[in-house]
């Protein structure tokens, strides 16, 4: 590997109007080298029924195809490809998310909004110094838009909610009729939608708003390019542009000083959302920030290669929240990770770790306690199916879920399926090795560990105790007859 493509890193925003892509240096500093932006406006391909049409699967395609040139060279670890909001709401996206990783030569990874929200923050905390300031952060997407409060590094509240410019424009504008009663319909359903949260925004008064990404960018460049700002967002300014849209009436009648043509068919709806926020939470001016969604996932790739993942600590934080014995969650993990150990389980090639979801596994298998023991397992994996975890993707949520309900009881073949990609390889194996790490410590206590000999490719698992062990331990024997029979369920040999 050419030694710069290891001091190199990407991250590629697939929203839903724009692709984004970043590359970056990693040195003293973060240095950004390459940048790439097309208008692919996935969003406004997406029907009623959450079908993306197969135009605009095939200008993703296309684009993804051309920023897959620039990302080859660099190692997977280095890359990180996420979806936003048409790729969450999309129905039977996995094909044609597989579709994008070929093209691009990489995983591709589906984000909530509130992980969008979270890596939004971060982009602007180090892009901008505001020390001991309460911010307000605004991102208005294609399909959706983020309101972060937070001070510092540290984020008090995050909210994603589903309006953007490309859905609004289409669901108010249509027909490129730029009337009155369009824009007074949509800023009334935005008002709708921030009345969820307006409270939980205004309990702490910030001290400054900061507005990011290309909605907020691009009228802020129209403002100061027709004399009606100073390059930040101020309310007097959005005024004279709704003014200015109506005026024009039409989409192909909208032209103006600082208006981008491929920003045109999507800034009716983006300008709605905005008046809609303004209004709602008394501003009346915002700064405008370059560091955002991008910039964060560089800093938040970067921080996992040098051993500063925020996920270790988004489980230890389930952990406090809901109670876990953690002396029995580290005998468990202790026992997983040397039988893992043993087989030599080894990251992949794409960056993934699967030592590292046999941990987290082990670390909330007993999560669901706290709700009660009777099918804790289940309860386990809905409290994380469900929850916000700070720096997991979807795929990376329903592993961990997946391995905390599979850590006991029955198991059906189907429910592997429903998994994605590397996260489906390893679940099997994964998954077995949870059961036996929890079986192995019923006394709540670690006792002995067995050799273990497994092929999971023909699903073979072979464990060798020391002569007497078991008749010393009647109850992991009578234990290990038992998951015999349930591992036989999915096609796995188990032997001791």
């Amino acid at each position: 590997m050419d030694e710069r493509a290891e001091r190199h890193y990407a991250a590629l925003d697939l929203g839903s109007n724009s692709f984004h892509m970043l590359i970056a240096q990693d040195g003293e500093t973060l240095r950004i080298i390459d940048k790439l932006r097309e208008p692919v406006r996935l969003g406004a391909g997406l029907d009623a029924e959450g079908r993306i049409s197969q135009e605009a699967q095939l200008r993703a395609l296309e684009c993804a195809e051309r920023f897959g040139q620039r990302l080859r060279e660099l190692p997977t670890p280095h890359v990180r490809i996420v979806g936003t909001n048409t790729l969450r709401r999309a129905r039977e996206q996995k094909d044609f998310r597989l579709r994008l990783a070929a093209v691009l030569g990489h995983p591709v990874e589906i984000i909530s909004g509130d992980e969008e929200a979270r890596l939004i923050y971060l982009g602007v905390a180090h892009d901008r110094s505001d020390p001991g300031r309460l911010r307000l952060v605004l991102d208005i997407g294609g399909g959706s838009t983020e309101l972060i409060l937070g001070r510092d590094a540290e984020i008090h509240r995050a909210h994603s909610l589903f309006m953007g410019c490309v859905s609004y424009t289409r669901r108010f504008f249509g027909q490129s009729n730029y009337g009155e009663h369009a824009f007074m319909a949509a800023e009334t359903a935005a008002l709708l939608e921030l009345r969820a949260v307006r409270r939980r925004l205004l309990e702490s008064p910030w001290e400054l708003g900061i507005a990011v990404s290309g909605t907020c960018t691009a009228i802020a460049e129209i403002l100061q390019a027709n004399g009606w700002g100073d390059g930040s967002l101020q309310r007097a300014g959005l005024d004279e542009l709704r003014r200015a849209v109506i005026q024009a009436g039409s989409e192909h009648a909208l032209t103006m000083p600082g208006l981008q043509d491929d920003r045109r068919p999507v800034l009716v709806g983006g300008l709605a959302i905005l008046r809609a926020v303004f209004a709602s939470l008394g501003v009346e001016r915002m700064e405008i920030a370059e560091g955002a969604l991008r910039e964060g996932l560089l800093y938040d790739l970067i921080g996992r290669d040098h051993q500063k993942d925020i996920r270790h600590a988004s489980v230890a934080a389930m952990q406090s929240r809901f109670g876990t014995d953690r002396g029995q969650a580290d005998g468990v993990a202790a026992t997983a990770r040397a039988l893992a150990g043993q087989l030599q389980f080894t990251r992949d090639a794409d960056g993934f770790d699967p030592t590292q979801f046999l941990d987290w596994g082990a670390q909330l298998h007993e999560l669901g306690l706290c709700v009660a023991y009777t099918g804790y397992h289940r309860h386990g994996a809905y409290l994380v199916e469900n929850a916000n975890i700070p720096g997991f993707s979807r795929d990376d949520t329903n592993l961990l879920a997946f391995l905390i309900r599979g850590h006991r009881r029955s198991l059906h073949p189907e429910t592997f399926k429903e998994l994605s990609g590397i996260h489906e390889k390893w679940s099997l194996p994964l998954c077995v090795l949870l059961r036996l790490a929890v079986l192995l410590n019923r006394g709540r206590g670690l006792d002995s560990i067995p050799r273990i000999e497994a092929d999971f490719e023909r699903q073979s698992v072979e464990l060798g105790f020391e002569d007497g062990w078991l008749d010393k331990h009647p109850l992991t024997r009578s234990d290990l007859d038992e998951e015999r029979e349930v591992m036989h369920s999915v096609g796995v040999s188990l032997r001791y």
